[in-house]
């Protein structure tokens, strides 16, 4: 799937544990996680969806959780194995997971239906501690608020985000916003937004091209089984 983020585009990077970041412009695609960063489906019915305590499915409103649940269970998988359940059923174990970190304790999406970037940030922040590890990163770039001890920018920088996700302990997630253009005074504003995992860079599915990003959506329109979301951003 190709498609275009524009300048509303926010991002998230959390490293988990210690690790130096070169800022230097890709030359080659990044593609080592594309394949094993699992792409669970917001609204996957499996093991009873995501109901509350009066059964109204919340898996509408679940991307933020459920993307966050994509890189847990990369990091679980390599090495870092308190971050998620671990049984022979790695679905259910993921299903788990997102039923953890949206709760109160955490993102609390299931009061507001979905998670902003501070309780995004607040939420992943505690669970990574919580499980008994510390980060080296936890950083932000973006306009929308959230605690000043993430944000390290207003405007993502590109080498940064493609930086961000390199490594073998790192993990990045994406806070797309829909945007209204109102020609009279040349801005924009903010309609609605969604979550997704960024797993990749410097690939448009075919070659090279460092614009392009690989991302992991949950939404169900990218369809319910797994696959590879190469976006094209413009700085």
């Amino acid at each position: 799937m190709d498609c275009l983020l524009r300048r509303g585009l926010v991002a998230l990077a959390v490293c988990a544990v210690g690790f130096s970041v070169s800022r230097a412009p890709a030359s080659v695609p990044y593609l080592e996680k594309i394949w094993t960063t699992p792409d669970y489906t917001q609204t996957d019915s499996a093991y009873g969806g995501f109901p509350d305590e009066y059964g109204v499915l919340h898996g509408g409103y679940f991307c933020g959780p459920t993307s966050t649940s994509n890189s847990l269970m990369w990091l679980a998988n390599n090495g870092w194995t308190n971050l998620a359940p671990l049984t022979s059923d790695r679905k259910k174990d993921q299903h788990d997971l997102v039923e953890t970190i949206a709760s109160s304790t955490y993102m609390d999406a299931y009061e507001y239906d979905g998670v902003n970037p501070t309780r995004l940030a607040n939420g992943l922040s505690q669970y990574i501690h919580d499980c008994g590890y510390e980060y080296s990163r936890f950083e932000w770039q973006g306009w929308r608020a959230v605690p000043s001890q993430f944000k390290t920018g207003t405007i993502p920088d590109l080498d940064w985000m493609r930086a961000g996700i390199e490594g073998p302990n790192t993990i990045q997630l994406w806070s797309v916003g829909w945007y209204n253009y109102h020609a009279e005074t040349n801005e924009y504003s903010r309609d609605g937004g969604h979550w997704v995992t960024m797993v990749g860079h410097s690939s448009n599915g075919t070659a090279y091209d460092p614009n392009y990003f690989v991302i992991h959506d949950p939404a169900p329109r990218t369809g319910a089984g797994f696959a590879n979301n190469y976006v094209h951003v413009e700085p």
